[in-house]
């Protein structure tokens, strides 16, 4: 699979609490994250799986509350009904 990525934003007043977890969390699922600027960040995918977790993560758990997804790139999709949810 090539690489995909999520570009996403956060507020400009600070990254909101949590936001560490879902990083943290996104790691351990083989994703890497790679700062834009100080509230933009680029969440890269090598793998299905990932990009589906990631893409989940997004779009249907608290995360999808503390950010925007802003751009999308390879097989990443900006529409949250394309990402099932997992348990």
């Amino acid at each position: 699979m090539e690489p995909s990525s999520f570009d996403i934003a956060f507020p400009e007043h600070g990254l909101p609490k949590g936001v560490d977890y879902w990083f943290n969390w996104s790691r351990s699922k083989g994703a890497t994250l790679e700062p834009i600027s100080v509230y933009r960040y680029r969440i890269v995918c090598t793998r299905p799986g990932q990009l589906s977790w990631v893409g989940w993560a997004l779009y249907h758990s608290s995360l999808a509350s503390l950010c925007e997804v802003i751009a999308v790139s390879g097989n990443a999709h900006k529409r949250a009904s394309l990402y099932k949810e997992h348990p």
